[in-house]
Order: C-alpha cells, then structure tokens, then sequence
C-alpha cells in the first residue's frame, strides 16, 4: 500500500493544513479587527446618508399619465332582475377604489346576463380595470351587442347573476 494512500497519512496532512490555515487566517483576522476598532486621532466623523436603490422592479406606469390624478368615471348597469345590485357594487367600489366617480346606475338592455362584465371605453389603464374586475369578480370584455355606449364615460360595469353571491 502507497504511503500517501493510507488513511493516516491523509488524516495527519489534512490537520496540517488546517492548522496552518488557522495560523494564518486568525493572526490575519485579528490584525484587521484591531486595527478597525483604533479610530485615527485626527480623524473627524461627519455622518453621511446614502441613497439605497430598491431591489423590485418598480411597477408598470399607467398607459396615461394623467389617470392617477383624474377621477374614473364608472356607469353601473344591472343585468339581472334583481333590484339593489348597482348599489351594493358603487358601494364596494367607493369603499376601494379612491379615483372614481359613479356617474349613472341603469338597467341593462337585458336582465338575462349571467356574468359581469366591466368594458373599457376610453383607454384606462389595464392595471386599473384588472384590479375593478377582481374586486368585483367581472370580467373584462369588450361593449356586447345591443348594449348602448354610455357618454361621457371610461368604464362601463354591467353586473350579471354571478354578483349575486359575490
């Protein structure tokens, strides 16, 4: 058996090295802490504020600039048979959402919708509209056949059967 094979020999030179480590890595450490804790006798400490850049990404800018600023205009209609929803949702919206404005609650042109829809009318950010339809658990979509363009707004909410037990 070659002598650098046996297991003592591995072990004995493995300790060497370990201790020779530990003679130049402490000795090293020792000198460095020491001198970091001598503070310079001339040296005056003038307390500084840096700037640290955050590590997220920062989130998407509104596809306008202007609709953080300017209200939301939101016209609800009731696409059920049900008497009370648009008010139940204006409600949940207000209580939510800070930028919006509810200028009209309707009927829809039908009573028959299942789901709610919330269409985009006027370029409002999809950020916006996805945070509207998760609130209200809608759906977004574009304007449905027979439904009339309400004027003078961005968002058209049409409440279905499923808001019922939202």
């Amino acid at each position: 058996m070659p002598i650098m094979n046996s297991p003592k020999i591995v072990n004995l030179i493995g300790f060497a090295l370990i201790g020779l480590g530990i003679g130049i890595i402490a000795p090293s450490l020792y000198f460095f802490l020491a001198g970091l804790a001598k503070e310079p006798k001339s040296a005056k400490v003038t307390p500084s504020i840096t700037s640290v850049a955050p590590t997220s990404q920062p989130s998407a800018q509104p596809e306008n600039p202007d609709q953080e600023t300017k209200e939301i205009k939101i016209v609800l209609y009731n696409g059920t048979k049900t008497t009370g929803l648009t008010e139940t949702a204006e409600k949940l919206l207000k209580e939510k959402i800070s930028n919006i404005e509810i200028l009209k609650s309707d009927n829809a042109s039908t009573a028959d919708y299942q789901e709610s829809l919330i269409v985009n009318l006027n370029s409002i950010s999809e950020k916006l509209i996805e945070e509207i339809a998760n609130l209200l658990g809608t759906q977004i979509s574009p304007l449905p056949a027979g439904e009339n363009k309400p004027e003078n707004s961005d968002l058209l909410i049409i409440l279905g059967q499923d808001f019922i037990n939202h």
